[in-house]
């Protein structure tokens, strides 16, 4: 995902009130698979680039005790090597905590924005903040 689109869709995502889901590939073990994970929030540098995220992973339920956790995540953009017509891509920055190692990135290939359907909770449940 290039540095524009993942910056614009974040973005974009804060204004509109949207639920964020995105995957990283090469994220959980440094093997060659996509994992899925939902974000809750981002820090912006001083060129109003996303710096880091606040992300929830599911994989990780067994490590806080009450069962999840909102982890801060730092953020790059590189070129990626596979496609350099890109340009540069965003890319998780990974410390060798729950998965031991050494540090490492992540390719994000894809963010998905979510309407949160506010309308129907509260029709469900009306005016509840």
């Amino acid at each position: 995902m290039s540095k524009e689109n993942f910056n614009e869709m974040m973005k974009r995502a804060f204004t509109e009130n949207k639920a964020i889901g995105f995957t990283a590939y090469k994220f959980t073990t440094g093997g060659e698979s996509l994992h899925a994970m939902t974000i809750w929030g981002a820090e912006f540098d001083e060129e109003g680039y996303v710096s880091h995220i606040y992300y929830c992973d599911n994989n990780l339920v067994d490590q806080d005790a009450n069962g999840a956790a909102i982890i801060r995540l730092g953020i790059t953009y590189d070129e990626n090597p596979a496609i350099p017509s890109m340009g540069d891509v965003a890319y998780t920055i990974q410390l060798p905590k729950p998965f031991g190692g050494s540090r490492r990135t992540s390719l994000i290939t894809a963010l998905v924005l979510v309407d949160l359907r506010q309308d129907i909770w509260k029709q469900a449940f009306g005016d509840v903040e």
